[in-house]
């Protein structure tokens, strides 16, 4: 019996071994040059969004989220198609929110959100159950596009819209990560700047108001009971000499 012949992947074509691949533009460059840096990253950030849908996927208090969520996945490729066919070259460059509509659609979004927030006060610490977690790393990650972004930026490689763009989006998932927390009734913990001396403070989300443990932290615990026991010696001492 002759063995099958398993036809090639035309996933691979070995035309990046050498340490360089291609724009979109047809350009060859470094895969160390900023506009795959900033790929990368893009790339990245896209997949935090997918892990972010399938953590809010069953919850249908956050079937919004989860729209935006697809709806920025889609943005993003676009994006970097953007970033992929550098400005420099006028002819084959793809523009990306000329007119400013994603933009608008994005602050529409965070206004929305944030208004059905409670106020915040306070610095929060990523927190806020595991959706919330994973919008907080995505965040972050959003971030780093952005400076990457940037980079481009400044070289004439990309446009001040989409610079734009991921600023706010950083912003977007600051806002969405409260959002989950908020709905879904998780604890968003808020961060105390006194060291030694913490609490272990709880924003309630769903009633928007924060209480606070009646357990001191370690440290303090720790300081309580040895001014006990210096106290203590200090007394004996005292009644040896008497």
């Amino acid at each position: 019996m002759s063995k099958k012949t398993v036809p090639k992947s035309s996933l691979y074509t070995g035309t990046g071994d050498g340490g360089t691949s291609q724009l979109y533009t047809g350009q060859k460059r470094s895969k160390t040059d900023s506009v795959f840096e900033c790929l990368g990253n893009l790339d990245e950030l896209n997949s935090h969004f997918g892990l972010v849908r399938e953590y809010v996927k069953d919850d249908p208090c956050l079937d919004d989220i989860k729209s935006d969520l697809y709806e920025l996945q889609c943005l993003l490729l676009e994006l970097g198609t953007h970033v992929a066919s550098p400005s420099i070259d006028p002819e084959k460059s793809i523009p990306f929110d000329q007119e400013g509509l994603k933009l608008r659609w994005l602050e529409t979004r965070i206004d929305e959100l944030d208004a059905c927030l409670p106020p915040l006060k306070n610095f929060i610490l990523p927190s806020g159950g595991l959706g919330a977690a994973q919008m907080h790393l995505a965040r972050c990650v959003c971030r780093r596009t952005e400076r990457t972004i940037v980079k481009l930026y400044e070289a004439s490689g990309c446009s001040a819209s989409s610079l734009k763009f991921i600023n706010r989006l950083s912003d977007y998932f600051f806002c969405a990560a409260r959002t989950c927390a908020f709905r879904s009734g998780s604890d968003e913990v808020v961060f105390q700047s006194k060291r030694g001396q913490r609490n272990i403070t709880i924003r309630q989300s769903k009633q928007g108001r924060a209480s606070v443990s009646m357990f001191p932290s370690l440290a303090l615990l720790c300081g309580l009971v040895g001014s006990v026991i210096a106290a203590t010696c200090i007394t004996v001492a005292i009644q040896r000499r008497s």
